[in-house]
């Protein structure tokens, strides 16, 4: 059994830990919270063992195997130093850190202390995205011309204080802007040779509506469109020489749709999840610590330290 300690107790430490519960070899051990009532609530939830009020006593309890990291963004750095000096295996929340040089240093010291570290991408892991990178390796849309994905959303301010408050790593690039970054680069198996980026911040004191351009040469890119202003259907289209493939809602989806070049319709795949989806990055993490691996090769130190590059470029275009 794989001991998970999870540093936050938060909507997304629910989350993840709904589909935690899906794995025989997850032992849901225990959970640090900065708030005690919130930290017993979330522990009598989950029939959790143990409960912490620090992170410090969390990464020092032995019994841990692994600490997954649902804090807010402008925390993770500093939780992730404190699970690495207690050679605690580490699953972080995207983003990894704030700036890529910060992102740089975090893997790094990783692989000095031979300790595990992942950034928690779980879009990747999920068998739909898992399909549709299966049917373009195999050539079955021939070589993408273009990826097109939008992730908007319309953010309350007086409940979405962590997507629109600086202080805490809000802005529209960290919080779902990262989604279509990570997937174009992946999908394109390479980096872009040159960005466009048009940003707005409105009334917030972080960006809240952001259209990318990713040049990847030679005629192909990728037209990426997030925000937090309006509600928008979150779809990606990967466009290719002989077909195209859908993906509805590809962030959290389960189905994929291929088409030819004709538009015809044909092939619709559906993955319906074990738990909630959150299962196959856990899984994913469980496989690495079982082979003594130090990253993931789905979701690899290079890749987080890509995407923070790309964040921090896209920043300073616009800044």
């Amino acid at each position: 059994m794989i001991k998970w300690g999870i540093m936050g107790s938060g909507n997304i430490a629910n989350s993840f830990v709904k589909g935690l519960q899906v794995i025989e070899e997850a032992d849901l051990y225990a959970v640090a919270s900065k708030s005690k009532g919130k930290g017993e609530a979330f522990a009598e939830k989950y029939q959790i063992k143990k409960v912490y009020n620090s992170y410090e006593e969390l990464a020092k309890d032995p019994e841990v195997d692994v600490i997954y990291i649902s804090t807010i963004n402008s925390l993770h750095e500093a939780c992730i130093d404190l699970a690495i000096d207690n050679h605690k295996s580490v699953l972080c929340e995207k983003p990894l850190s704030l700036d890529a040089d910060t992102c740089k240093r975090l893997c790094k010291k990783a692989e000095n202390n031979k300790v595990f570290l992942m950034e928690a991408f779980w879009t990747k892991f999920l068998p739909s995205y898992q399909k549709a990178k299966q049917l373009v390796e195999n050539g079955k849309i021939g070589e993408i011309q273009n990826i097109k994905s939008s992730f908007c959303f319309k953010a309350d301010p007086k409940t979405c204080i962590r997507h629109l408050t600086k202080n805490l790593g809000g802005g529209i690039l960290f919080d779902v802007g990262i989604y279509g970054l990570e997937l174009a680069c992946d999908l394109f198996g390479e980096n872009p040779i040159r960005m466009i980026h048009l940003t707005s911040k409105g009334n917030a004191e972080v960006d809240t509506d952001s259209s990318i351009i990713l040049n990847f040469g030679s005629g192909r890119n990728a037209n990426l469109h997030f925000s937090f202003n309006f509600d928008q259907k979150q779809d990606l289209y990967i466009h290719g020489t002989k077909g195209t493939i859908k993906m509805p809602s590809f962030w959290n989806g389960t189905k994929v749709f291929h088409y030819d070049d004709d538009d015809k319709k044909k092939s619709v795949y559906e993955f319906p999840f074990k738990g909630n989806g959150y299962e196959y990055e856990a899984l994913e993490v469980i496989k690495c610590l079982k082979e003594k691996a130090l990253e993931s090769s789905i979701m690899s130190h290079e890749r987080s330290i890509t995407i923070a590059c790309l964040i921090d470029e896209a920043r300073k275009i616009n800044s």
